[in-house]
């Protein structure tokens, strides 16, 4: 009688379905698994670049010139000076 229901069309067809969706399951779970891993390793390698980019570097020795004024700058008054514009026309 078992024997009977195992042959039965409709209980090996309900098997060999059942079986395809676990192995279908199981095939895509491990492609996303792999896939996730691999952009991972994708961001974390884009990361460590911009790491290594961003490192504090030692400043380097810059030449600044040490005077107080630029050379070749003509000592000459502001424009917001406190001469007024009548001693400007009387020269």
């Amino acid at each position: 009688m078992l024997r009977d229901v195992f042959l039965s069309r409709r209980i090996l067809a309900g098997l060999i379905f059942v079986g395809v969706a676990v192995a279908g399951t199981q095939l895509y779970s491990w492609h996303v698994r792999h896939s996730n891993e691999a952009e991972f390793e994708r961001h974390d390698r884009l990361l460590q670049g911009l790491k290594q980019k961003n490192e504090v570097r030692p400043a380097e020795a810059v030449n600044v010139p040490t005077d107080t004024e630029t050379r070749g700058f003509v000592n000459t008054p502001d424009e917001n000076t406190d001469t007024s514009m009548s001693k400007l026309w009387s020269k």
